[in-house]
């Protein structure tokens, strides 16, 4: 649901094996994520449908199935209640950005799988025949 700063108001599910949370947040037009409100527990198999947000003047709607085909349930909740990004920190002065570029090789990282091997980047580069 598009608010008219340009932010949006996303809905999904995230399922708990048989069951599953609807969740909403916001994300405003240059990408920060809001904190998750959970508005409600339902079930995971979807065979009711998917959750759809509604804008009714400074209130959201979210239509549900609710885990029930046979039933719909409505939420309301005020647009305020659903927690805004972080406030976006000014850069430092005195650190370059770093600005990754198409075509340009990633940053070093090194790690270990599971078995304890260690594999970095630079291996996957030297192993890469392109």
């Amino acid at each position: 649901m598009l608010e008219d700063d340009g932010a949006a108001l996303v809905s999904w599910l995230a399922s708990e094996r048989e069951e599953a949370s609807l969740l909403v947040r916001r994300v405003t037009a240059e990408g920060r994520l809001g904190g998750e409100l959970s508005l409600a527990k339902t079930r995971a198999d979807r065979q009711s449908g998917f959750a759809r947000l509604e804008r009714w003047a400074a209130r959201s709607s979210c239509v549900d199935g609710g885990g029930d085909a046979q039933h719909v349930r409505v939420l309301q909740l005020p647009v305020t209640d659903v927690p805004p990004p972080p406030r976006q920190r000014a850069p430092r002065q005195d650190a370059a950005p770093v600005r990754p570029c198409a075509g340009q090789p990633a940053p070093e990282y090194a790690a270990a799988t599971l078995d304890g091997a260690k594999v970095s980047l630079a291996g996957q580069r030297e192993a890469s025949s392109w």
